[in-house]
């Protein structure tokens, strides 16, 4: 994959995603397009999923990766995210925990 769709790839997650101790996600709120997520679902895997919230009564998109993929993907992106050392410090738990 080349530099530049790393770090796109890195700039949207930094926006929009979460890292978790099951694995990473993407919500897509405000907008209803889902070509974003099938993108990383494309490059990456995962699952695409549709949640709905009680109090907005409005479905959200989200793209779901989880195990040694979610590893994999946050290991790819990483030399391009924007990380504080919490952060930082917060996902190196998460892989350590994996491994």
């Amino acid at each position: 994959m080349k530099t530049t769709e790393l770090a796109w790839f890195a700039g949207f997650f930094d926006a929009r995603g979460i890292t978790m101790k099951q694995g990473v996600r993407i919500n897509a709120v405000n907008f209803d397009n889902r070509l974003v997520l099938d993108i990383f679902q494309s490059r990456f895997g995962g699952h695409i999923g549709v949640t709905s919230s009680s109090s907005k009564k409005r479905q959200q998109r989200y793209w779901l990766l989880t195990g040694k993929k979610a590893d994999e993907f946050l290991e790819a992106i990483r030399p391009y995210r924007l990380l504080d050392q919490a952060e930082e410090a917060h996902v190196q738990q998460i892989l350590g925990r994996r491994k």
